[in-house]
């Protein structure tokens, strides 16, 4: 996997060797049906967990797969950064989402290849993929004895504030856990970071963190996370799900607080701010573009507006950029320039979301009911903005 679909999976806060995947922990219980995922012959495969309906389903990106020598892209037609399949129960029928991310260096688009209908024990190729450059994965759907894992790990914890509380086995079609972690500072916690180990590789690794800015864990608080044990890479029998590595690490590495403050390791925390600041650098454009629409508002059209949207940059500011490296004088040039793509990466990020919210005005709005839609997205944006600073 290259770095900057490294980047983009932490900025997602989940991820392995093979994939970036939402757990949905809102599921009603294990339906026992796996898709597994094969994407580069002669690897292991990786499995999603079936959900019981589309809006709790759990899904997965794969940024590991052979690409189809020779095949041209174009301006229409991105290059594939990254293959997403989202599975879920339809009555009796498993549908499959297949969709991919293209663009020239990062997710720029999400575009849908095909849907599928599968049943259990199936085995197909994904061949659409084709069509986008990809060598088609094979993908089968596969029954789980839901079961509750004795693989939990050992922990080490490189800080002091953060107290490992609980760690819990799941019942669950693959075998999971629930991390529990108590901030015992005085301060609130914006994010941590996390590795686990298996025979001294990281296999799984992950940055929980608020979502727009707000704070994680409150001081006292307690915080909970269901996480994925780590499968073995053995090659398993066709349809036999893997047995979860043995004697896995969960590895605290760091704690960053709403002061900007860390503890553990300096480039995990430093991960951090870089998004942090790639993020606000976004949100300020954000509210410049509103506020200019607000000023010259008898031009203003949702057209017009998409357009501008569009047009935003995720360009690294130098000047902050220096302060941000200063403050992290051990960072060696290698681990520099992960964070100068990790600024760009998370404002790419805040310019997409952003994009996809106003999508929905296609046309416009009455006169009023659009200066009330700007004067609310510029509050939304501005009480962000307060926060990441």
């Amino acid at each position: 996997m290259n770095r900057k679909l490294s980047i983009i999976l932490l900025i997602l806060c989940f991820g392995n060797i093979f994939a970036a995947a939402q757990e949905n922990s809102e599921n009603n219980k294990p339906t026992g049906l796996a898709l597994e995922v094969t994407s580069l012959k002669g690897r292991p495969p990786g499995y999603i967990t079936i959900g019981e309906t589309l809006p709790k389903t759990n899904w997965a990106w794969y940024g590991a797969f052979g690409r189809i020598a020779g095949f041209q892209t174009s301006a229409e037609r991105l290059p594939v950064q990254a293959v997403k399949f989202i599975p879920y129960l339809d009555n009796n029928l498993i549908r499959v989402k297949v969709r991919v991310f293209t663009g020239q260096k990062s997710f720029e688009k999400e575009e849908t290849v095909t849907e599928l209908s599968m049943r259990e024990n199936e085995r197909v190729f994904v061949k659409e993929l084709a069509n986008y450059g990809v060598e088609p994965f094979e993908i089968a759907v596969v029954r789980v004895v839901p079961a509750v894992s004795t693989a939990l790990p050992s922990v080490e914890n490189k800080t002091v504030s953060l107290q490992v509380t609980g760690i819990e086995p799941n019942f669950s079609t693959l075998p999971t856990y629930k991390l529990s972690v108590t901030n015992n500072s005085n301060k609130p916690v914006s994010a941590f970071t996390f590795e686990t180990i298996v025979e001294e590789r990281n296999r799984l690794s992950g940055m929980p963190q608020g979502q727009h800015g707000e704070y994680l864990i409150e001081p006292g608080a307690t915080y909970a996370k269901e996480l994925r044990i780590p499968l073995e890479y053995k090659k398993p029998v066709e349809g036999e799900i893997p047995k979860p590595a043995s004697k896995p690490t969960i590895v605290i590495s760091s704690v960053i607080f709403a002061d900007g403050s860390y503890e553990g390791d300096a480039f995990r925390a430093a991960q951090y701010r870089a998004y942090t600041l790639g993020r606000r650098s976004q949100v300020k454009q954000i509210i410049a573009l509103i506020e200019s629409n607000e000023t010259n508002f008898s031009q203003f059209s949702f057209n017009r507006f998409a357009e501008q949207s569009a047009k935003l940059t995720t360009n690294t500011d130098e000047s902050e950029f220096g302060t941000l490296v200063k403050q992290f004088p051990a960072l060696n040039e290698n681990q520099k320039a992960y964070l100068r793509e990790g600024v760009e990466g998370a404002s790419d990020d805040i310019k997409k979301e952003f994009i996809s919210g106003t999508k929905r005005y296609q046309s416009d709005l009455e006169s009023n009911a659009a200066r009330a839609y700007l004067k609310g997205l510029k509050e939304q944006y501005q009480k962000w903005l307060v926060r990441l600073q």
